[in-house]
């Protein structure tokens, strides 16, 4: 008979055992997850929906099912996400950084390590808005974030990006670090966007690379960034970079009679229409034209110094037409004195 110490050297080898089988299989799904997941015909995970509020829909790559909207649940590369009135907030697992969808965004979660270079990303914005964290822990990594324009990279940075497919149109906000944007076909000419400024690519005129940063409004980065719930903080510290540093950029009188330059002002000074059917404005960024520059703090008082206000109007110009006969009159007088002066007669 087997001794009780037999038995239960027995029960834990065998447990020991079923243990080690179970992590090399979990080991054997990462693997085939994680480096060979074309190769053996199982669809890879790209994010997970951390959680979301309102309205929310994940589809398939067909965008012919609707899956259950659970939080915590795997998003499959190739799946959709609509954001109706709410938010989705999502872990990109590639590089464990955070993305937030707001209302009236619809996204497909993407690959980035397939496809051409111009579709290689984390994320492909069709419509709507997203805010983009990359902390940077891991090197050799970030975030990018395609639309029908542009392609927006975050590596140790975080930013806010706009896509109006209506306007041909993409945005970058920045809010931390130094993410860029550039135009998707045409890589070699990315452009920085510092905190509190943003970037656009616009392919509606003849331009192709990204316009240079330019602050924005204060009131629209409040209205971005409470929106996907930033620290009132942080908020604050822009909005002061802001006040700071924004003075406004006039263009020469020959810029600004470029037909260019006069179109494209129209166009950022133009104010969000509504149009029929209660659609959504116009949700793109403007940038900032107040902020604490003014004519009247710039001007320094001094000895001399007068403003248009205390300034003396000048003398106008007094200039009185005679008429013939009055005319006539003098010069007849005239002559009369010099005829009595010279003792002979003179003839006008």
């Amino acid at each position: 008979m087997m001794s009780i110490q037999k038995r239960i050297a027995n029960s834990l080898m065998s447990k020991t055992l079923w243990i080690g089988a179970c992590l090399l299989s979990v080991a054997g799904v990462r693997l085939v997850y994680g480096s060979q997941p074309h190769e053996s015909g199982i669809t890879p995970t790209c994010a997970v929906l951390e959680g979301f509020l309102g309205e929310v829909q994940v589809f398939d790559a067909s965008r012919t099912h609707v899956r259950d909207t659970v939080r915590g649940m795997r998003l499959q590369c190739g799946d959709w996400v609509s954001v109706g009135e709410g938010k989705a907030d999502l872990i990109v697992l590639a590089t464990e950084g955070r993305m937030t969808l707001v209302s009236s965004t619809f996204a497909q979660v993407q690959d980035p390590l397939n496809g051409p270079p111009s579709e290689r990303a984390n994320l492909s914005l069709f419509r709507g808005e997203a805010f983009v964290s990359h902390k940077g822990e891991l090197k050799n990594s970030d975030i990018r974030v395609i639309t029908a324009q542009a392609m927006v990279k975050f590596q140790a940075s975080e930013g806010y990006v706009i896509a109006q497919s209506d306007e041909e149109e993409t945005q970058l906000l920045g809010v931390s670090g130094q993410p860029t944007i550039e135009n998707r076909f045409i890589e070699s000419h990315p452009i920085t966007v510092p905190p509190a400024q943003y970037s656009r690519v616009w392919l509606g005129g003849s331009r192709v690379i990204p316009f240079e940063p330019r602050y924005v409004a204060a009131e629209q980065l409040r209205e971005r960034l409470n929106e996907v719930e930033i620290p009132d903080s942080k908020v604050k510290m822009l909005v002061a970079v802001i006040q700071k540093n924004f003075r406004p950029q006039l263009p020469t009188k020959l810029e600004s009679d470029h037909p260019v330059v006069r179109s494209l002002a129209s166009v950022e000074a133009a104010d969000p229409v509504v149009p029929p059917g209660g659609v959504k404005p116009n949700r793109l960024l403007t940038p900032e034209v107040k902020g604490e520059f003014s004519v009247k703090k710039v001007a320094k008082k001094g000895p001399g110094f007068r403003t248009a206000q205390n300034r003396k109007p000048a003398q106008e110009l007094k200039i009185h037409l005679k008429h013939a006969q009055q005319e006539k009159s003098e010069r007849a007088t005239l002559v009369h004195e010099l005829s009595q002066l010279s003792g002979e007669p003179l003839t006008d």
